[in-house]
């Protein structure tokens, strides 16, 4: 798991796992955790999808596009 933006009262948290059906494909999930929330721990997730490892790459591909920009 990976911290994409990090404040003193928000977390974005991006993981990437494989998954076993189908395989060869990788589960894909953004999270947020609102740390002044009642439950500060709690972690909700955003965006979940599953891809293959051409999915991945156009991921990649598209942000060191926009990291060059």
């Amino acid at each position: 798991m990976a911290k994409i933006i990090s404040t003193d009262s928000y977390v974005l948290h991006a993981e990437i796992t494989p998954t076993e059906v189908p395989a060869g494909h990788y589960s894909v999930e953004l999270l947020s955790q609102v740390l002044t929330a009642r439950n500060p721990n709690e972690r909700r997730r955003l965006v979940q999808f599953t891809c293959d490892k051409s999915g991945l790459n156009a991921m990649a591909d598209l942000i060191a596009s926009a990291i060059k920009q």
